[in-house]
């Protein structure tokens, strides 16, 4: 019965945790795994995150991956990018794969996932799991750009100061190098 009755409590909880970043602090180990059973794209993230990191649970890689992966196919944009970044890295038993990379972080890219539009345009500048093009690396490093990204705001100054992709613009390149900065990135 208290169960039912915060459920939708735990449930906003999550949901706050996938929208920050990270994991919710107040859900505990039996809740968050009933709703991840139950379907729960933010539970499973949060389940995930726990098995990673040994957090209430003995760390298991391969229950995090599995956790991530189901996440990730709800639609999940926190979980598609750390999938994009398991196979960008090949890491926690994942085999490297830049296409799938590619694959996970457009999917979060396309749910403005700052970090995955930056991802995906550093794969697009280095042709890395796709064709290789500045222009497009330049429209991703841009979207995450105007979220505040700094990496893509440097990344973006480049191409701006180097003519990738487009025609040289000091102004431009200056404008974006001191967003950047002004972040504390320490190369701009």
């Amino acid at each position: 019965m208290i169960l039912q009755m915060l459920r939708p409590s735990l449930s906003k909880i999550l949901a706050l945790s996938v929208l920050l970043g990270g994991p919710a602090l107040a859900a505990d180990i039996v809740t968050t795994k009933q709703l991840a059973m139950q379907g729960n794209a933010a539970a499973q993230y949060e389940l995930a995150v726990m098995y990673d990191q040994g957090n209430e649970v003995g760390q298991d890689l391969d229950k995090a991956v599995e956790w991530y992966r189901q996440a990730a196919a709800k639609g999940n944009p926190i979980a598609q990018n750390k999938l994009g970044h398991l196979y960008e890295h090949g890491i926690l038993g994942v085999q490297q794969d830049a296409t799938k990379a590619a694959e996970w972080y457009q999917r979060a890219a396309s749910q403005n996932n700052a970090i995955s539009q930056f991802r995906l345009g550093w794969l697009y500048y280095s042709g890395i799991g796709v064709r290789q093009s500045y222009s497009k690396a330049m429209a991703w490093y841009l979207k995450a750009a105007k979220q505040g990204q700094p990496e893509a705001q440097y990344n973006l100054a480049l191409l701006y100061d180097q003519g990738k992709g487009i025609a040289e613009n000091d102004a431009m390149a200056v404008l974006w190098y001191s967003k950047a900065a002004e972040q504390g990135l320490a190369d701009a």
